[in-house]
């Protein structure tokens, strides 16, 4: 049975060989270039050369719809389970939040004293401000209500709903 060695574009190479095995040491197949990998690029059995790809592309089954691997700058990837995933650029304490439709981007830690909010469009670091003096108007308290101080007087309300903290 006769293969051909090699098929650049598809005209096969002059080199073939009928034989069930090869040994050598070294083999040498004109019109190849570096980087190339070998498949089967038909299904006579034709070996072919897939020049290599771009910088940061990967090899895939299939991309082009000819049932032959080749090239991407992307993956679709169902399921993706790892025990550690490296993002370049995030630092410690940053989110990963969408971005646009499918992507993705690092949104920094907030300064000391914001809170993460919402424009209903995007998130977004805005400091945490309260009136001064806290009036009960301010809050939404729906089932009770927990002051995150402490006071060596009494709490009470004026006229105008306001807290205040009468000291002793």
């Amino acid at each position: 049975m006769s293969k051909n060695i090699y098929s650049d574009s598809g005209i096969a190479s002059s080199s073939s060989i009928n034989t069930q095995s090869i040994t050598t040491s070294e083999l040498t197949i004109s019109g190849a270039s570096q980087g190339q990998i070998l498949i089967v690029g038909d299904n006579n059995g034709d070996i072919d050369g897939l020049n290599l790809g771009l910088t940061n592309d990967v090899l895939v089954s299939n991309p082009n719809s000819n049932n032959l691997p080749g090239w991407s700058n992307s993956l679709n990837i169902n399921t993706l389970t790892c025990n550690h995933l490296q993002i370049n650029g995030v630092q410690t304490g940053d989110l990963i939040v969408g971005q646009t439709s499918n992507y993705f981007q690092r949104l920094p830690i907030g300064s000391s004293g914001t809170l993460l909010t919402s424009n209903g469009t995007n998130v977004l670091w805005n400091p945490i401000t309260f009136p001064d003096p806290l009036s009960l108007n301010d809050l939404n308290v729906t089932l009770s209500l927990k002051l995150g101080f402490t006071t060596t007087g009494s709490l009470f309300l004026d006229g105008n709903n306001k807290v205040y903290s009468l000291q002793n």
